[in-house]
């Protein structure tokens, strides 16, 4: 998905750009950033905020947010936990030819086969904990994560580790964008979620965090924020603008490289 979106959008991205403050009143926008070492700065009408608080709060905004807002972002705790570490093997041939590629252990583990229908000689193994599961694997370093995950899956499917002939993991709580994987949305009352999600002024906010949770959530938020600021664009100029769905004005949008 976050490939798609930068084909869709080609240069009006603008990679490895670090915003540094949002600065709006009655007319718009400022955003400043830096990029290749330069601060840089662009106006907008409206900007639509997708970052994780825990990444926002090193961000200034003036004026200041909305006291509730703001002590939302300052008191969001890390996101959920959340590492994977998949391994290559060979071939198949330490893996039961009629699993269906994908299994929980007693403990929280996810054990996923994603190349269980495709019909290539090597295969993937991947060991995926997130939530409490996770918090053990996070204080390791990354040598002993690979290592204690290939003798976890050799104890599940003996000889993965005689298969095994690369391996990588990623490790969500070391992303310093995010400081984590997806937030506790899920946990959040009805009111907070309304907090998190409430427009201030020309800033509008959208992620997972402001909606249900997780990928479906991010994408109602989307929709919810291009609302939002179609809506505003509609009282001022009295014309019915183009429904979210339809809408084709291209934005510019600031982003770090992004690991999925």
């Amino acid at each position: 998905m976050p490939r798609a979106f930068a084909t869709a959008l080609g240069p009006r991205v603008e990679y490895d750009a670090v915003v540094t403050e949002l600065a709006q009143d009655s007319n718009g926008v400022n955003i400043s950033y830096r990029r290749a070492g330069k601060d840089l700065t662009r106006r907008a009408d409206f900007v639509v905020c997708a970052l994780p608080f825990t990444t926002l709060r090193s961000i200034r905004v003036s004026p200041a947010l909305r006291p509730d807002k703001a002590q939302m972002i300052a008191e969001t705790r890390q996101h959920q936990s959340s590492i994977r570490v998949i391994l290559q093997l060979a071939d198949a041939s330490c893996l039961a030819p009629d699993w269906n590629g994908y299994g929980t252990t007693e403990d929280g583990l996810e054990i996923w086969q994603p190349t269980f229908t495709m019909p290539t000689r090597r295969r993937l193994l991947v060991l995926y904990a997130q939530g409490a599961a996770a918090i053990p694997w996070v204080a390791l370093d990354a040598e002993r994560r690979l290592q204690l995950a290939a003798d976890r899956l050799d104890t599940l499917f003996p000889g993965v580790r005689g298969c095994c002939e690369r391996a990588t993991h990623v490790c969500w709580d070391e992303e310093p964008w995010s400081l984590g994987a997806q937030s506790h949305a899920g946990a959040m009352s009805d009111s907070e979620r309304r907090c998190a999600a409430r427009a201030e002024g020309r800033i509008h906010f959208a992620g997972e965090h402001t909606s249900a949770g997780w990928m479906d959530g991010a994408l109602e938020s989307g929709h919810r924020a291009a609302r939002e600021i179609l809506d505003t664009l509609n009282r001022k100029s009295g014309t019915a603008l183009p429904r979210a769905s339809s809408y084709q004005q291209p934005p510019l949008v600031l982003s770090r490289t992004t690991r999925v």
